[in-house]
């Protein structure tokens, strides 16, 4: 059964109104499909990244980005891998040097510093304690592959060894 390109659509009313509805062109070839949908969500990468950015970004490498991360992640919503990879691009993932940092943040919050204060050492010591603490609970959850909890709180909130 065919459809024809255009139909219409007719509202009861007092007066007749007629709305025209052009159907898209249907695509028969599952290639161009294909490419169409990386195209477009390489286009959602880079217009996430440019927002991210404030528009300070090259276009070419934002595109040979996309592409190669379409191949790898395209799976998921180009959105959240755009911020996840300017995250770890600029250098705003990076826990182990923010550790101390959000400690600081959190101890202004609940008043024990000043805001804008350094944490005595400790305070500092106090924080890494705690997180010693949580990371020996999640140590009970251990993947084989990929460590324990544990692990991956250590290694976010503990002390750096350097």
């Amino acid at each position: 059964m065919s459809f024809p390109d255009e139909f219409e659509i007719r509202y009861p009313a007092v007066r007749e109104k007629v709305v025209p509805i052009r159907r898209p062109p249907v695509r028969l070839d599952p290639q161009e499909a294909v490419i169409e949908a990386r195209n477009q969500w390489v286009n959602r990468y880079i217009t996430e990244w440019a927002r991210l950015a404030n528009g300070r970004m090259d276009d070419d490498i934002a595109q040979n980005e996309g592409l190669t991360l379409h191949h790898i992640v395209g799976h998921r919503p180009p959105e959240e891998i755009a911020r996840q990879h300017f995250n770890s691009c600029t250098g705003a993932a990076d826990t182990l040097t923010s550790a101390q940092t959000k400690f600081q943040a959190l101890a202004a919050e609940v008043q024990l510093i000043q805001e804008g204060d350094e944490l005595s050492p400790a305070q500092l010591e106090f924080a890494h304690g705690v997180t010693e603490l949580c990371a020996a609970v999640g140590d009970q959850f251990r993947s084989a592959r990929e460590g324990s909890a544990g692990d991956l709180i250590r290694a976010n909130y503990g002390p750096v060894p350097f």
